[in-house]
């Protein structure tokens, strides 16, 4: 149903989520009238809210309601927007599920506005301008990331990066590499360059056979896997040896024998 009897007082309480959005439809005595799911997409609300009689309609704070308040507003329907931190009844129920949040929205909103702390949102373009700061801002995080981890990268292998500012960072730091972490950055780039079956290492891009499974030594610091000539992983010497187990056939108790 697209439309609603006239001559009452409806309140409409929508519990967006993801995909599907619960709502739940209340007439002015508390009655629930209508029950029902449609997909969280604008073509979706404008096609059941269009036909509706202007009413009320309450939400939660989320990643959808800055369009869906537009979008709903922009029929003609009063729309308020909750703000979730504040409801302690919305927070803090025990059945929280997301037709029982649509009835509570439904009811907040009926009784008295003010008990969902409504928020207004950001204008469109405000809303834009506010994403290219936080995409700024996740890359700057990465950058520091990044740096911090190559620079922890390389303190075991004896070597201290200069010190030097995030732009000048990948002239300065490339000469200080060391040669073992040079030659494997090296290997992956060039993997990269390949298409992306080909860029895996070979145990990974397909099943070996057990003839080819097992590494055959072609010199004392490279390797033979599946045809593909790589260099030797050496044993770190910062990592404690590996516990033999007892010989089979024998018990613990004899061990110390």
């Amino acid at each position: 149903m697209n439309s609603f009897p006239m001559g009452q007082t409806w309140t409409i309480g929508i519990d967006l989520s993801d995909r599907f959005t619960s709502f739940c439809v209340l007439d002015d005595q508390g009655e629930v009238q209508e029950e029902g799911k449609v997909r969280t997409t604008p073509e979706a609300f404008s096609r059941r809210f269009a036909g509706t009689e202007p009413c009320r309609m309450v939400m939660e704070v989320g990643t959808h309601s800055p369009w869906a308040s537009k979008l709903l507003a922009g029929q003609g329907h009063e729309v308020l927007v909750a703000n979730p931190w504040k409801v302690k009844l919305i927070a803090a129920s025990i059945t929280k599920t997301d037709r029982s949040d649509a009835e509570t929205l439904a009811r907040l909103g009926r009784s008295d506005p003010r008990l969902l702390s409504p928020v207004v949102h950001r204008s469109t373009q405000a809303h834009a301008d506010l994403e290219v700061i936080n995409a700024r801002k996740a890359l700057v995080a990465s950058r520091s990331l990044l740096i911090n981890h190559v620079r922890g990268a390389v303190k075991p292998f004896g070597t201290r990066l200069p010190g030097c500012d995030a732009h000048s960072f990948h002239k300065k730091v490339p000469e200080a590499i060391p040669l073992e972490l040079s030659q494997q950055s090296t290997l992956c780039s060039r993997r990269l360059r390949r298409s992306p079956s080909k860029s895996l290492p070979p145990m990974l891009a397909s099943k070996p056979s057990a003839a080819t499974a097992i590494p055959r030594p072609l010199s004392s610091d490279r390797c033979q896997v599946s045809g593909h000539d790589l260099p030797r992983l050496r044993p770190d010497p910062w990592r404690s040896p590996p516990i033999q187990s007892h010989p089979p056939g024998r018990s613990l108790s004899r061990l110390g024998s």
